[in-house]
């Protein structure tokens, strides 16, 4: 079922009275039977933007469709979605089984066909053995699945997550992007799962949506978002590392890190390159390991400039260097709004 945002305003006062605009004129769609990630840096508007979606939030102006009925009015229980959050939110004195088949029961299904629905949700999500358990017994991963589990137990047709990884460690995480991942593609449910973490929408999300203060500044595949950033600050966010941003009289230039190539520069020469390659000259200012590869921080005339090498072979800090890189590599942007060009 698709989900369809458009022209979403959603204004806070301050403390000082001024307005934060927390959702800018926000139009964004989730196509039918998609996992649309939703990314941006804190404050970016991610979460009112789900929460608007679900109707915990009221907006000042815009409208909020799911499938061919406008929800922008109703209440969050008439809107046919489910919500998990960020903290699980399970009820302490309820067991696993008790916090799942809790809406069931609400909504007059038999004590029977509750329990019989709840071990298949909870076999589902490898959460069966744990039926009997509190909240307080459980890991911070089963709890999510816990909440999983609640949200998707009714088959709903759009799903919406909010943050629901963030708390976990770091492995705890990676394996939970591919549960849901797995419960996505199982149950064919439109799902809208917000993040901070730009490496975990571009694993799991069939399309990005970038948010930046308050506004959808693109949406696209996450190779294509990658490849082709519609804005510097797309560029920068989304990545393993950002890109390097050149500024100068004209475009900003952009290029990866990882188009970076790092060649011994002791004489000092100055940032000339040979046709076909843009590069400059700078010194070595920190060298971080990352596995079998190493972030290079190159101090050049305009600022820093990273670089992600290969092999043993690494520069040491004080190193005088030439970085170059293939100028079919550059992205370029406008200087004052950030467009690509």
């Amino acid at each position: 079922m698709t989900v369809r945002v458009t022209g979403a305003q959603k204004s806070y006062r301050a403390r000082r009275g001024e307005p934060v605009h927390a959702l800018d004129d926000v139009t964004v769609e989730a196509r039918a039977g998609e996992l649309l990630t939703v990314v941006g840096p804190s404050g970016s508007g991610k979460s009112t933007l789900l929460r608007a979606i679900a109707g915990l939030e009221t907006l000042d102006a815009g409208s909020v469709m799911v499938g061919d009925v406008d929800v922008t009015a109703l209440a969050p229980g008439r809107r046919g979605v489910a919500m998990v959050f960020q903290d699980a939110a399970l009820y302490p004195h309820l067991s696993v089984a008790g916090n799942i088949g809790l809406g069931e029961r609400a909504r007059g299904r038999g004590r029977s066909q509750t329990r019989e629905r709840v071990a298949e949700v909870a076999e589902s999500l490898g959460i069966g053995e744990l039926l009997d358990r509190l909240p307080s017994q459980l890991s911070g991963g089963e709890r999510q699945r816990v909440a999983l589990a609640r949200a998707v137990i009714r088959a709903p047709k759009v799903c919406l997550l909010d943050e629901p990884l963030s708390s976990l460690d770091a492995d705890l995480r990676l394996r939970m992007r591919g549960e849901v991942r797995d419960l996505q593609r199982r149950t064919g449910a439109t799902m809208v799962h917000v993040t901070h973490d730009q490496a975990e929408a571009m694993a799991i999300g069939d399309r990005l949506a970038v948010m930046q203060a308050g506004r959808v500044v693109q949406v696209d595949t996450p190779e294509r978002v990658f490849a082709e950033p519609a804005t510097s600050f797309v560029a920068r966010f989304v990545g393993p590392l950002p890109m390097n941003l050149l500024t100068g009289d004209g475009p900003t230039r952009g290029v990866r890190p990882e188009r970076v190539r790092l060649r011994d520069n002791a004489a000092g020469d100055v940032d000339q390159v040979e046709p076909g390659l843009s590069g400059l000259a700078g010194v070595v200012e920190s060298v971080e390991s990352a596995g079998e590869d190493a972030v290079v921080r190159v101090r050049h005339a305009g600022g820093v400039l990273l670089a992600r090498v290969t092999g043993t072979s690494r520069p040491s800090v004080g190193d005088q260097l030439r970085a170059v890189w293939d100028a079919g590599d550059e992205h370029r942007f406008d200087r004052d709004t950030g467009e690509r060009l």
